[in-house]
């Protein structure tokens, strides 16, 4: 199967996830007690760092050089792809703890709305074809 598509079918998958989490982030029961703001913004800033790390992983895994023969372009390509979609997603995911936790629904909904526009916009980059030079960082 070509990588690029399996990819495809991974983002597919996450984004239905994250459509599939919208009752439990809109539900309106009462919380038990109140979220200080301290921590609101402690779980905005986690959230936003993952997002970003995702990219700065992806990234040094196609700069890396193969160490074994385990390694290759088209594996570390692989795994950039699958950290990169998967530290979008969970900004999905801290925006439901913080709906759990009962934060703001504004805090709530900006997260999960740039998790989920993370995931509709990230494209794989150009799948490598071999050497270690053809490697595209996106």
């Amino acid at each position: 199967m070509n990588p690029a598509l399996q990819i495809r079918i991974i983002q597919f998958v996450l984004i239905a996830s994250a459509l599939s989490l919208i009752p439990l982030i809109r539900m309106q029961s009462q919380p038990t007690h109140s979220v200080s703001a301290t921590l609101q913004l402690i779980i905005v800033l986690v959230a936003a760092s993952s997002a970003e790390s995702g990219f700065i992983v992806q990234r040094s895994l196609l700069r890396a050089r193969g160490r074994s023969n385990a390694s290759t372009p088209l594996t570390r390509w692989r795994a950039g792809q699958i950290i990169r979609l998967a530290t979008a997603f969970s900004v999905i995911l801290y925006a439901l703890v913080l709906r759990i936790l009962g934060g703001s629904s504004k805090l709530v909904g900006l997260l999960y709305v740039s998790g989920l526009v993370l995931l509709l916009i990230l494209r794989p980059v150009a799948v490598p074809t071999g050497t270690e030079s053809q490697c595209s960082v996106g």
